[in-house]
């Protein structure tokens, strides 16, 4: 380790220390006083640790700890790795000591790729806390060993919002029961937000493609993150009780407002699958039944291929009604869990319901018109949008692409169906959305009265709506 080389920036005095490879820049506390804390920053990919100094220096403003900044920086081809991150937070360790720092409150706190390394070293470290910028702990918050606050972009269109619902569903499912969760592992979801701006660099080639277009300023997105780690840094460490509760508080009012953003996702996710079934397949059967559809009872089970493609709906008689048994098949996106840029929702929902004629003819209800699939894709549509909250609805009417619904494509046979996915493509025009659909006659030799549908999932329409659309 060189030695120490004071720099002054203003009325800041830095310090540098580093080696041939990994660096830490060190920013002394503006406080003279106060509870002692340290944010050791590991940066995004292709970032450099000065990209971090000017939100730093926002984050010591706007906090009254003494807080010391360790600025990590020169990985190799500016990609943080599992390899060099131990030697790198040992390394701003002990330059914060160098420095002058006494306590042993080390906050690691990370950007994007730089946050996905942090969350797995930080499982087994020296680290008290650690704070994630537009990333996420990969195998989950629920049994995490420190706390950890967690910071989403709601136009982070590297790290999609639709990649916290899961955490944000398990840990803040019922807060009733306890309000540890709020401060320990707290989830939050800054409006309006993208996935650069926690930093102050130029933006990386993939993040101008991929990014969206934040509806705040940098400066105003500087200074909200701020307050959130101001809030999670002084409940977790300080020692003042009266400054703990209010920081609790602001936390409890953070995670409630980042909520009304979450529940629409919450609610469309809700609806490709519970206890084992598709509750958008009961939806869709019941569409089918209309006007009769109180006239019914729907269950509907979530089978795996080969199951699925073996199955067939049918109506179970009893006593004094009548029950339709269908079957749904989801399929996701390749890596959909491992890749936080790709669609989290569903790539399709397979169904296999019972037509309109087959349900009439059984209840001995004048025939209608057959609806179609087609049709099913644009009940999800309006499912997204009603439950959208009121900004992301007029971010999508002024400058989103619509969803542009195609005729179906009418295959002949099960085996036909079975082979042709739902059809999708993306134009300047919007979302393109073709169903595939295999309708049976009911006095068919075979498979009587079958209405077989691949359909866009509601979540995936509001992904749609809230993410991709907004892009060029």
């Amino acid at each position: 380790m060189s030695p120490l080389v004071p720099i002054l920036l203003g009325l800041m005095t830095t310090f540098v220390v580093g080696s041939a490879a990994v660096t830490t820049e060190i920013i002394e506390p503006i406080r003279a006083s106060g509870d002692e804390v340290a944010l050791i920053f590991v940066p995004g990919a292709f970032q450099r640790a000065e990209n971090y100094r000017e939100i730093a220096k926002i984050f010591q403003e706007a906090s009254n700890l003494r807080m010391w900044v360790a600025l990590t920086g020169g990985y190799n081809r500016l990609l943080v790795s599992l390899a060099e991150l131990p030697g790198a937070i040992d390394g701003a360790i002990n330059a914060l000591k160098q420095a002058g720092m006494v306590s042993e409150n080390y906050i690691g706190i990370g950007h994007s790729l730089g946050g996905l390394m942090l969350g797995q070293y930080a499982r087994n470290s020296t680290l008290k806390a650690i704070i994630l910028m537009g990333s996420y702990v990969t195998y989950g918050l629920s049994n995490y060993r420190i706390p950890v606050l967690t910071l989403a972009g709601e136009l982070d269109g590297r790290v999609r919002i639709t990649k916290f619902v899961d955490d944000f569903e398990n840990i803040f499912g019922d807060v009733s029961q306890s309000k540890e969760p709020i401060y320990r592992t707290p989830i939050v979801n800054i409006k309006g937000t993208n996935h650069m701006q926690f930093q102050s660099g130029p933006t990386p080639p993939t993040s101008v493609t991929n990014d969206l277009k934040p509806d705040l300023t940098d400066a105003e997105a500087h200074k909200t993150i701020g307050q959130y780690v101001n809030n999670f840094a002084t409940a977790t460490f300080s020692s003042e009780a009266s400054e703990v509760r209010d920081a609790q508080k602001e936390l409890e009012n953070m995670v409630l407002e980042s909520s009304k953003r979450f529940q629409p996702l919450k609610d469309m996710k809700a609806l490709q699958a519970k206890d084992n079934s598709c509750p958008w397949a009961i939806t869709s059967q019941q569409h089918f039944g209309e006007p009769h559809a109180d006239a019914f009872e729907i269950k509907n089970y979530i089978l795996e291929l080969p199951m699925f493609v073996k199955s067939t709906p049918s109506f179970i008689w009893g006593v004094m009604s009548v029950t339709i048994n269908n079957t749904a098949f989801i399929e996701f996106e390749d890596d959909y869990m491992r890749r936080p840029d790709v669609k989290q929702s569903p790539k399709e929902i397979s169904l296999k319901l019972k037509s309109r004629d087959a349900i009439f003819e059984e209840l001995s209800f004048m025939p209608e018109p057959e609806p179609s699939c087609r049709a099913l894709n644009e009940l999800a549509r309006d499912a997204a949008l009603n439950s959208a909250t009121d900004a992301e609805k007029q971010r999508y009417k002024s400058r989103g692409r619509p969803i542009v619904f195609e005729d179906d494509i009418l295959t002949t046979s099960e085996d036909d169906w079975n082979s042709t996915p739902l059809k999708t493509w993306e134009d300047s025009a919007g979302l393109h959305v073709q169903s595939v659909a295999l309708v049976t006659a009911i006095d068919a030799d075979e498979l009587r009265g079958m209405h077989y549908c691949r359909v866009m999932a509601p979540y995936r329409a509001l992904e749609w709506i809230i993410i991709d659309s907004l892009r060029d």
